[in-house]
């Protein structure tokens, strides 16, 4: 344990290479080690312990990460110098489930260690949710108001990146060579694909994220117009060598190969963004 300890650690080095003294008032064991004294709970300490002796890769490892956790072995690495550490650190960060579940608070504590890999990843995640549920969480009033920014900014240019896919990918492409309401704008009262990628479009100015494809309303309303007759200009079926009617279920399969597309290309665009 000492020889791990000193290694990782020149603050424990240093602690851990005195000898007990009676005359200067340091404690001793009776093997005659110094008797350290922390302020760290035994959680955290036996969470940075199983990072030196590389048990962290194990699968019960990664079990019951929390943000807390994180945090607290954060401030001890920083405390005690333990610079190896860190990238184990921001690498169980990335995979436990702090990312999905509390991103706001892991975009806090991955800004306050200079966490770079992870900044960016728990900033993406806060787009799931609107601006305006914002969680009320202590760790972001530790960021400065540039920090807050550059995450409000962040999510403004998603809002846009976001929209790009819905515009750009044609609309035969995205219906699987389809034709739907043939010579009909979008918003036509028979074009029900139209109408659903305007909601999309509208969802994604608040989550600016893949998931708002399969938004509840947005899903329903395209399934109820995807089995209903249109009552305007028909559906027209596919070049005849297809052999492929337009029927109500040809509509479905294609709409749900449509939402997988659409929402690939919307995370790819986020995850171009610069942050």
């Amino acid at each position: 344990m000492k020889s791990h300890l000193c290694f990782v650690s020149p603050v424990f080095d240093s602690l851990l290479s005195a000898r007990g003294n009676s005359e200067t008032g340091t404690p001793a064991h009776a093997s005659g080690l110094p008797i350290v004294s922390v302020q760290e709970n035994s959680t955290t300490l036996r969470y940075l312990f199983k990072m030196v002796y590389h048990h962290h890769h194990r699968a019960e490892s990664q079990l019951g990460i929390t943000c807390d956790m994180l945090k607290d072995a954060g401030l001890a690495v920083y405390k005690y110098k333990m610079t190896n550490l860190e990238p184990l650190l921001q690498m169980q960060m990335s995979n436990s489930t702090v990312l999905v579940d509390e991103p706001y608070r892991a975009y806090a504590v991955a800004v306050k260690f200079g966490w770079n890999d992870v900044v960016k990843m728990a900033a993406i995640n806060t787009l799931h949710e609107p601006l305006e549920e914002m969680p009320d969480v202590k760790e972001l009033d530790g960021l400065t108001g540039s920090q807050l920014f550059q995450l409000l900014q962040f999510r403004f240019k998603c809002v846009e990146s976001a929209q790009n896919p819905v515009n750009n990918l044609s609309r035969p492409k995205l219906y699987e060579n389809g034709t739907i309401a043939v010579g009909q704008p979008a918003g036509h009262q028979d074009d029900w694909f139209g109408d659903y990628l305007l909601k999309v479009k509208q969802t994604l100015w608040n989550t600016p994220c893949g998931d708002s494809v399969m938004e509840e309303n947005n899903f329903r309303s395209a399934v109820a117009g995807a089995m209903s007759e249109p009552k305007g200009q028909p559906f027209q079926p596919p070049p005849p060598s297809t052999g492929e009617r337009d029927t109500v279920a040809t509509r479905l399969v294609k709409l749900n190969k449509c939402q997988t597309v659409l929402a690939k290309a919307i995370d790819k665009a986020i995850s171009q963004v610069a942050f």
